[in-house]
């Protein structure tokens, strides 16, 4: 992975995902596909997508309510599974997610 921060844009995997976020003829879709991937070797995107759900709800709350509850059990999925111990430095990664996870609210 080349990650440089602990952020949720912060590495290779979320930079694809902008990409295919890009590239998709429904992107509402594909946001809710990439909320919902709980496959291992997705967390990165899924995280990516919770941000930008996040990202997007400062602009119009009422098209991304269902997203956002979403984008919510996302970053939650994360904290609670072992996404976290396989960074370097897992005690900011985690303080970096719940500052994501509290953002959602």
């Amino acid at each position: 992975m080349g990650a440089w921060g602990y952020g949720p844009f912060d590495n290779d995997s979320a930079s694809d995902f902008w990409y295919d976020l890009r590239d998709a003829k429904d992107p509402a879709k594909f946001l809710k596909k990439m909320l919902d991937n709980a496959k291992q070797g997705y967390e990165d995107e899924r995280r990516a997508a919770a941000a930008f759900v996040h990202f997007l709800s400062r602009f119009d709350r009422r098209v991304l309510n269902t997203l956002k509850k979403d984008a919510h059990k996302a970053i939650k999925d994360l904290l609670d599974s072992d996404y976290v111990e396989n960074w370097k430095d897992p005690t900011n990664v985690k303080r970096s997610l719940k500052k994501e996870l509290n953002n959602l609210k």
